[in-house]
C-alpha cells in the first residue's frame, strides 16, 4: 500500500514508536464495486452537508435556550430563517463547531424502534460545541437517515430525523 514510507524517527519525535504492526483479525466484508464509490461518496457528502445545515438551524433556534427556541418556533416559518439565511447570526452568537462525529448504522435509536416503520438505513451522532454568553457547552445530536423513495426524475429522496 505505502511501500516507501520511511520508518526513521522524525526530528521532533520525542519517543520511539514501534514500527511493527499487528495484523487485523477483523474479517473483511465484500469489496465495494469501484464504479459505485464516487456516487456513494457524493450521496454521503450530500447527506452530511444537509445534516450540518439542520444542526446549524437547530442551534440558531435553540442555542440561546429552550424558552427562546420555543418563542421562535411559535411564530412558525416566520420565526425561521430559511435557504441562504440558515445559520444567520443576528445576535453575534458564534456558529456551532463540530467536536466529533460517529456513524452508528447498526444501533437503532429508541425513537426509530418506537415508530415501527422501515428502520433507518443509517444513524450518525454529531457532537457540537455551542457557545453563548461566553459559556461553551457540548451538545449531542442523534440523527436517523431514512430512504424516502424517488422523485419523478428518479433521484432518491432522503429524510433526516433528529
Amino acid at each position: 500500500m505505502f511501500p516507501d514510507l520511511s520508518q526513521e524517527r522524525a526530528k521532533d519525535q520525542t519517543i520511539a514508536l514501534p514500527t511493527e504492526r499487528e495484523p487485523s483479525t477483523i474479517p473483511k466484508g465484500s469489496d465495494t464495486d469501484a464504479t459505485a464509490v464516487e456516487s456513494m461518496v457524493s450521496v454521503h457528502n450530500f447527506l452530511n452537508e444537509g445534516a450540518w445545515a439542520e444542526i446549524v438551524e437547530w442551534e440558531r433556534r435553540f442555542g440561546k435556550g429552550l424558552a427562546k427556541g420555543w418563542e421562535n418556533c411559535r411564530r412558525g416559518e416566520q420565526g425561521s430563517k430559511a435557504g441562504a439565511d440558515i445559520g444567520a447570526n443576528e445576535d453575534e452568537v458564534p456558529q456551532p463547531k463540530l467536536v466529533r462525529f460517529m456513524g452508528r448504522p447498526k444501533e437503532m435509536t429508541p425513537k426509530a424502534a418506537l415508530i415501527h416503520t422501515e428502520p433507518p438505513f443509517d444513524r450518525h451522532d454529531w457532537f457540537v460545541q455551542r457557545e453563548y454568553k461566553g459559556q461553551k457547552k457540548e451538545v449531542r445530536y442523534v440523527i436517523d437517515y431514512y430512504s424516502g423513495g424517488e422523485e419523478p426524475t428518479g433521484e432518491p429522496i432522503f429524510y433526516l430525523d433528529r
